[in-house]
């Protein structure tokens, strides 16, 4: 028996918070001429997306199912007495994979997962010889890599914590199944003369998203979702801090 579950979505305007100003934006126009509507609005609209995906991703850590344990990476290298990098990310690794089996259960579907990491996180995932490397003409900014060469890595650049999150999506062109579903957004640029055909003063209006988690989820939306998993990434403790790799990164890399 499957059960579907209904939400309704709340939807509302704001102001975006830019860096333009009407002074830029008439710079841009004396540089660039004709251009300049268009550069102008592709850069707004990237603040938008920037904008979204904080939303997105402050979404889906207070859904996230968190794991038993978090990964203290000071404790890994106490207990196997090693200071490599190996040593140091394998715990995380295996934090990975015991979340990605967590959710197969809980939702019955295929291993298609995504990894959510912060960047520092990501950096060291990205040393360990089981990362595989992301193909530069990979368009997502955020796009890394590969954990085990098999699920994608992504860079929250915006965070001020270390964590990991785990989530489900299968990711192929003739299906669309995912962990959190989420109504696109359109953005539109119009010029309006402020009367006295001086200056063409720019408003940016977008119309308001919304996003819910799969009509499968039997959580509740606080912390219990089937199919995403956090854990939390601990760098530093006062008696065991984390060494630094500067040299074994450089022999990495050389």
């Amino acid at each position: 028996t499957t059960l579907f579950r209904s939400n309704i979505i709340q939807t509302q305007s704001r102001k975006i918070r830019t860096k333009f100003t009407a002074e830029s934006i008439q710079d841009y126009k004396n540089l660039y001429k004709e251009k300049a509507d268009e550069i102008v609005g592709e850069a707004i609209a990237n603040e938008i997306r920037q904008e979204i995906d904080r939303e997105v991703i402050k979404f889906l850590k207070s859904v996230a199912t968190p794991m038993a344990t978090d990964v203290n990476l000071p404790l890994s290298i106490a207990f196997t007495g090693q200071d490599s990098l190996s040593d140091m990310t394998y715990d995380a690794f295996a934090s990975i994979f015991l979340a990605i089996e967590e959710i197969v259960r809980a939702t019955k579907r295929n291993r298609t997962m995504f990894i959510l990491a912060d960047t520092a996180t990501c950096a060291f995932l990205a040393l360990n010889p089981l990362h595989t490397e992301a193909d530069p003409k990979q368009s997502n900014p955020y796009f890394v890599g590969k954990v085990g060469g098999v699920y994608p890595l992504y860079c929250d650049p915006f965070s001020t914590e270390n964590y990991i999150i785990v989530g489900y999506k299968f990711d192929a062109p003739e299906k669309h199944d995912a962990g959190l579903y989420f109504a696109p957004y359109v953005t539109t640029m119009h010029e309006v003369p402020d009367g006295t055909n001086m200056f063409i003063q720019n408003y940016i209006t977008m119309n308001r998203y919304g996003y819910c988690l799969h009509p499968q989820d039997t959580g509740n939306g606080n912390a219990d979702s089937d199919f995403f998993r956090y854990f939390a990434v601990n760098f530093f403790n006062p008696n065991t801090p984390v060494p630094n790799l500067t040299g074994q990164i450089r022999k990495f890399y050389s």
